[in-house]
């Protein structure tokens, strides 16, 4: 257990990199901050230390400030002064400073600590003259405590600050200045009196040793209050202006700018930071490419071999999308940050660079009239919606928010007849399902929410991030509840393995699974394996057709309606093609066990059914329609319908009315046989009774029509194939005229009887 931990901790120590905090040593410095820090420490040192001097450090947030500031403090530490005292190095952080009164304590605290450090760094073998110098920062040190008690004294009374000039601190307030006047009065001396004495005591030490310069690290200007910010300025500019100091602030100019105007009321804050500020470095500007191949490589590092990086995918994701909306280290190191929380979570479960955009998105492009992010999540329920078969409305609204939403991210329209510069490619064909275009095309009118077949098999393959099945593990790390799982549809993979009564009963299970919510499982499970085995990836191809033909009727009852028609349950289409997939791919001995192991068992009478009237059918149409569908030889069709005739002669009203798929069989019985004697016989036999033919009439309803609104009728036009159906629409009514239960659902049924259209 203790190595496994030290491993941890090895790991963590290795990723702190990534973690949003400055970096302090140059093996971290994967963007070049070296040189700045280089850069900024010559500018310190060149400047005599008998003056204060007051730089700037100027970059947006997340740009690398605060590395910078670390990467020379810990530079400076690391120098070798045995003869001399160097450079004292302090970093002041007012943002974690409560008030003003404990702001401007914390300010000289701060500074005494490094007098202290001064004072202790003092070199044993200075000769006299240094060393009686050296007791001018005892002399010093005292001095400041007493400065800082008058200052504290005045920030404790007063509202506001003059931050140009001490005397008018205690003009400010009468309060202030009584008690100025009182602690000047114990000491015989004035403020400014106190100040000249501890600026003489710096003075001579700084002129004893040129090297001596306490230097200030004041990080996040920008984030504190303007007022605060401001009395940061007063503090540095006209109250600690001492000899050997030297403040570098950090700071984004803009917010800073805006941070004085609004505090001092003043109309330039540039102008005003100008007179306090004496130089200002810019953080460097990165290389084009700098960011994207460091998340690269990153990738690379973090999660090895998720990633193919020669896809357009991967390009769409790294180059496109991260240059568009990755602008400084602090952006990748949260992107990064947030794919090492979330990965482990959904890892083998879905794709990586869909996660990588995603988090993008939720980070940079998620705010106003850019915020992308809330519009793919809505666009993702809308494609969930399509694929299990629900309709949607508003989709022109959304291709044209959309538009304005990657216009405001930077996006051009290409514009016909202009030069290729103005083709600015967005690639969201590449990570959205439904998308047409790669491009903000000026004549595209209809780019979104397309679907076909072939896009949802690639994307579920893929298990993208807008795959129906596959979407909300990128946010919940579990599957939409109508998703029959990756974990599922392998649990069925590795009952085909083992025999076709395993495959069956996992099919069952899966069925049953959330049945509620799932009523399009079936469907999901017949398209999934027909796409695998339309690429040679099912194993085991006749164990899967036969134990679907088994599971017919559950499946039949977890399929959803044609959308198209509206008639029937999508099961039947998907089963021909995949019998037809399947049979294709069958030879030999395989095929003709697999021909009986369908056909031959009256349990699968329906499926049976189903796939004989199909190629039946297919039998009697020209050779390039047989070509693409039939499956079946003649020689097989006959052997196979013979078989089905025994089968259906043996049929009773009893067993008849357990079918799930009656008219199949009806059909395919009248269809094969060349007569509707055998059906007729069996449905005089069931109509027989009042109890016969309210029962079976009730296993007859159907939804033959799409102006039924999906309610199963009784249907006059199929019926009269067999049957007389006046003659027992007329029992009908006269068994509903009657008293009791059976009288009741005779009724029922005459309501639902759907006489054939004349």
């Amino acid at each position: 257990m203790r190595d496994n931990l030290q491993a941890n901790q090895l790991e963590r120590t290795d990723l702190d990199h990534l973690i949003d905090k400055p970096i302090d040593s140059q093996d971290a410095d994967i963007l070049g901050f070296r040189n700045v820090a280089k850069s900024l420490l010559e500018a310190i040192t060149a400047q005599p230390n008998t003056t204060s001097l007051t730089l700037g450090l100027d970059g947006s947030w997340g740009s690398g400030k605060s590395s910078i500031l670390k990467m020379l403090e810990t530079s400076i530490e690391k120098q070798d002064n045995d003869d001399e005292i160097g450079l004292v190095v302090i970093p002041f952080s007012p943002w974690l400073v409560t008030n003003r009164t404990a702001l401007v304590a914390s300010f000289f605290a701060q500074l005494g600590s490094a007098i202290d450090e001064a004072e202790h760094r003092i070199p044993k073998d200075w000769g006299i003259f240094k060393k009686r110098a050296a007791k001018s920062l005892r002399k010093a040190r005292r001095k400041l405590n007493r400065f800082s008690s008058l200052i504290s004294i005045a920030s404790s009374v007063t509202a506001s600050f003059d931050p140009t000039m001490i005397s008018t601190v205690a003009a400010g307030s009468s309060k202030a200045a009584e008690k100025i006047t009182r602690e000047s009065e114990k000491n015989q001396k004035t403020l400014e009196a106190i100040k000249d004495e501890l600026t003489a005591s710096l003075l001579q030490i700084a002129k004893a040793d040129p090297s001596f310069r306490i230097i200030v690290l004041v990080d996040d200007l920008d984030r504190l209050d303007p007022d605060d910010a401001l009395e940061v300025l007063r503090l540095v500019k006209a109250v600690g202006d001492f000899p050997a100091t030297t403040y570098l602030l950090a700071y984004d100019r803009g917010a800073i700018a805006h941070a004085i105007e609004h505090s001092a009321k003043v109309e330039n804050g540039d102008l005003y930071l100008e007179k306090i500020i004496q130089f200002s470095f810019k953080v460097p500007p990165l290389e084009p490419f700098q960011l994207r191949n460091w998340l690269r490589s990153e990738l690379d590092e973090l999660f090895p071999n998720c990633i193919d990086p020669n896809t357009t995918h991967a390009s769409s994701v790294l180059d496109h999308w991260s240059g568009r909306l990755l602008h400084t280290p602090r952006d990748v190191k949260r992107l990064l940050f947030s794919l090492r929380a979330i990965w482990p979570n959904i890892k083998g479960k879905a794709d990586l660079l869909d996660l990588v955009w995603l988090q993008l998105l939720a980070q940079k492009a998620s705010e106003n009239d850019k915020d992308l992010y809330s519009w793919v999540v809505r666009y993702l329920q809308a494609i969930e919606a399509i694929a299990i078969g629900g309709s949607i409305t508003g989709e022109k609204q959304d291709r044209e928010q959309l538009e304005v939403i990657l216009t405001n991210l930077g996006w051009k329209k290409y514009v016909h007849g202009e030069n290729g510069n103005s083709m600015d490619f967005h690639h969201l064909d590449e990570l959205l399902i439904g998308v047409t275009s790669s491009f903000l095309g000026a004549n595209e009118d209809d780019w979104t929410h397309k679907l076909d077949d072939a896009s949802l098999q690639r994307f579920r393959d893929g298990k993208r991030l807008s795959s129906p099945w596959h979407w909300r593990l990128y946010f919940a790390f579990d599957e939409p509840s109508h998703a029959v799982t990756d974990d599922e549809w392998n649990a069925l993979v590795d009952a085909s393995k083992e025999s076709v009564e395993k495959l069956a009963a996992a099919i069952s299970m899966v069925l049953d699974f959330r049945g509620g919510q799932r009523r399009d499982a079936a469907d999901q499970i017949i398209s999934r394996a027909t796409h695998a085995a339309t690429k040679s990836n099912l194993e085991h191809p006749n164990r899967w057709l036969v134990a679907i033909t088994k599971q017919a009727a559950s499946l039949e009852g977890h399929s959803k309606m044609d959308r198209f028609f509206g008639l029937t349950n999508i099961f039947e289409m998907q089963y021909k093609l995949f019998a037809r997939t399947i049979m294709n791919q069958l030879q030999n001995g395989v095929r003709s066990d697999t021909i009986k192991e369908i056909f031959e068992q009256k349990s699968n009478i329906c499926p049976a059914s189903i796939l004989l009237r199909d190629q039946f059918h297919l039998s009697k149409k020209d050779e390039h329609e047989k070509q693409e569908k039939y499956f079946l030889t003649d020689k097989e069709l006959e052997e196979v319908s013979q078989k089905q005739l025994n089968i259906y002669d043996k049929l009773d009203p009893s067993s008849f009315r357990e079918l799930w798929s009656p008219y199949d069989v009806l059909y395919a019985w009248r269809d094969v046989s060349g007569s509707n004697t055998g059906p007729k016989k069996l449905l005089d036999k069931a109509f027989s009774d009042e109890e016969g033919l309210v029962s079976t009439l009730e296993i007859l309803k159907y939804v033959s029509s799409s102006s039924q609104n999906g309610i199963p009728r009784v249907p006059e036009g199929f019926l009269k194939n067999f049957v007389d159906t006046e003659f027992l629409k007329k029992k009908l009514d006269s068994y509903a005229g009657g008293t009791g239960a059976l009288a009741d659902r005779a009724a029922d049924l005459s309501k639902l009887w759907w006489p054939e259209e004349k």
